[in-house]
């Protein structure tokens, strides 16, 4: 969860804005365009994300058939 400068700074345990959302849809339709329909994609957060903020993501990237969205949330501590 990096910002467009590629530095740490997002706070993840808030409902995220409009452009952080953003920001991270381009990234993966980027990746995507790149690699085609046929190669599966993975999403890792580390458990960075609270319940909230992991579904605002999940359902912006729904489009792109992630194979994988891997540990959004501590599975033993929900944060929101």
């Amino acid at each position: 969860m990096f910002d467009e400068k590629g530095e740490r700074g997002w706070n993840n345990y808030k409902i995220l804005p409009y452009e952080r959302i953003e920001l991270v849809y381009n990234r993966i339709k980027a990746i995507r365009e790149a690699v085609g329909p046929s190669v599966d994609i993975i999403l890792e957060t580390h458990a960075m994300l609270t319940d909230t903020t992991a579904i605002q993501i999940g359902r912006a990237l729904e489009e792109f058939n992630l194979m994988y969205y891997e540990e959004s949330t501590l599975p033993s501590t929900p944060r929101s």
